[in-house]
């Protein structure tokens, strides 16, 4: 099932010491989505201790709206639970 472009979203997380432009740039390159499209930029605390293994572009999630792929996707998840309770009560 295909989602249309416009109904996907992108957001970056980065560090104070990323450049925010560079990182956009980047992510919209790597996805192929229109810089339009991603929402504004989260710069996250940096704890030396927790970051030593940084990103050069920082991350990126990407987030999409459809009600027809939501309502599949809860079904699909109904069906794997009810298979998984039958297993474990057997």
């Amino acid at each position: 099932m295909l989602i249309p472009e416009e109904k996907l979203r992108a957001a970056i997380f980065i560090y104070s010491d990323i450049d925010a432009n560079k990182a956009l740039e980047y992510w919209s390159d790597q996805i192929k989505l229109s810089k339009k499209q991603f929402i504004k930029t989260q710069i996250l605390p940096s704890h030396s201790k927790l970051t030593q293994r940084r990103t050069l572009y920082g991350m990126c999630n990407v987030y999409f709206s459809s009600t027809e792929f939501n309502v599949k996707m809860r079904g699909w998840i109904d069906l794997l639970a009810n298979d998984y309770a039958a297993m474990v009560h057997r």
